[in-house]
C-alpha cells in the first residue's frame, strides 16, 4: 500500500498538469511610444512623501539603483514637496501626487503588506496598504521592468545592457 501510494503521488503532477506548450506567454501591455528609459535618458522622477520612513527611502534608492544598473540611467528621487505635478513620475506611497488622482483603493483591504501598481497617463503609482506594501510594490516593479530577482544580500539578478524600458499599462493588486 505504501509503495502504491508513493507511485500515485509521483504520477499526480504528471496527470494534473495542463499542457501549455502551445500557449503564448503574455506580458504587461506596453503603452505605445512611451518609455521610462529611452536611449540613455529618462524624463521620469521617483517621488516619495516628504516625511517618508526609511523603508520608502530604501525602496526608492533601490528602484533607481537597479534601473541604473540595467540601463546606465539614474532616475532622480525627489519628495512630493519638490514635485510640481508637471513632468512624469513614479510615485511611491501616499504622495500628494496620488492624492490628486482619481485612483481608488482601500488601505484596509490592502493591509500592511498589500499593494497596487497602477499606470495613469504617463505616471505610475506604487500604493501600499502600509509602507511595507509600498516597498514591496517597488520590488515588484523592478521584476517587471528589468527582470530583477533577489536571492540574498548582494545576491540578485537583473537584465543588463538595456537601452529602453517601455511604460507599461499596469493595474496590479497583490494582497498577501
Amino acid at each position: 500500500i505504501v509503495i502504491l501510494a508513493f507511485i500515485l503521488s509521483m504520477m499526480l503532477p504528471i496527470v494534473g498538469c495542463e499542457d501549455t506548450s502551445n500557449t503564448a506567454e503574455t506580458g504587461p501591455i506596453v503603452v505605445d511610444g512611451q518609455y521610462l528609459v529611452n536611449n540613455g535618458a529618462t524624463e521620469y522622477k521617483i517621488v516619495i512623501p516628504e516625511n517618508s520612513s526609511g523603508l520608502l527611502q530604501v525602496a526608492s534608492a533601490d528602484l533607481t539603483r537597479f534601473i541604473s544598473e540595467a540601463t546606465g540611467v539614474s532616475i532622480p528621487v525627489i519628495t512630493d514637496k519638490e514635485a510640481t505635478g508637471e513632468g512624469k513620475f513614479i510615485s511611491i506611497g501616499q504622495t500628494t501626487l496620488l492624492k490628486n488622482t482619481d485612483i481608488t483603493y482601500s488601505l484596509d483591504e490592502l493591509g500592511r503588506d498589500g499593494y497596487k501598481i497602477i499606470t495613469e497617463g504617463d505616471d505610475m503609482y506604487l500604493i501600499g496598504g502600509g509602507e511595507y506594501g509600498s516597498m514591496y510594490a517597488a520590488y515588484e516593479l523592478l521584476e517587471i521592468l528589468v527582470d530583477w530577482d533577489y536571492f540574498a544580500q548582494d545576491c540578485y539578478t537583473l537584465t543588463k545592457g538595456m537601452t529602453q524600458i517601455p511604460l507599461y499599462a499596469l493595474d496590479l493588486t497583490d494582497i498577501p
